[in-house]
């Protein structure tokens, strides 16, 4: 049920080298996924490609947190927040829209307060 353990995870920094494109599951969307180059501890290069897409993927030269199993670092993973990056623009299209509804919600009851009394 669980994945075997790695012998030795260890944590290192990598590079964003770049990245490849790919439809979705589903067709709706394309994703990107980040190559990343790092150095393991025995001074071995190792680059991989991210099994996580994302259609806002770290840039390229981006220095990116990963884990690796000492024994395969070829299968290296990109650190959560790594892998994420928050879109600015997306969170404030989002941030609007939540408050323009918060609002609306607001107004609505009060109009049916007022209406209400009168």
């Amino acid at each position: 049920m669980s994945e075997a353990q790695p012998n030795a995870e260890v944590r290192a920094v990598g590079i964003v080298t770049g990245h490849t494109s790919r439809p979705s599951h589903d067709g709706s969307a394309v994703l990107r996924y980040p190559s990343v180059r790092f150095q393991t501890a025995d001074g071995r290069t190792i680059e991989f490609q991210s099994e996580v897409g994302t259609n806002a993927p770290p840039k390229v030269g981006d220095e990116v947190a990963i884990f690796y199993d000492t024994e395969r670092p070829e299968e290296a993973k990109l650190a959560l927040g790594s892998a994420f990056k928050i879109n600015p623009k997306v969170l404030l299209v989002a941030g609007a829209i939540f408050l323009g509804g918060v609002i609306l919600l607001f107004l609505s009851v009060v109009l049916l307060v007022v209406w209400a009394t009168v």
